[in-house]
């Protein structure tokens, strides 16, 4: 659920629930254009939020944030 936004990023589907899972990649399957526009609205996220500069700049928060060890 972090990464994939139903509808727009990707399917998700309940933990367990094989008709569902089913139902869903039927779904993409049937139409390549959902399927393209997931994939590029899924890489647009990544890019954007778990790039190096982002990770690193979430890092240095945490530590700026920590009491230092003596």
């Amino acid at each position: 659920p972090e990464l994939v936004e139903h509808g727009v990023s990707g399917l998700l589907v309940p933990p367990g629930e094989a008709e569902a899972l089913t139902e869903a990649l039927d779904a993409l399957l049937a139409d390549p254009g959902t399927r393209r526009s997931m994939g590029a609205a899924g890489l647009a996220k990544v890019a954007a939020e778990f790039n190096a500069t982002t990770e690193a700049a979430k890092l240095s928060a945490i530590f700026s944030a920590s009491e230092p060890i003596t």
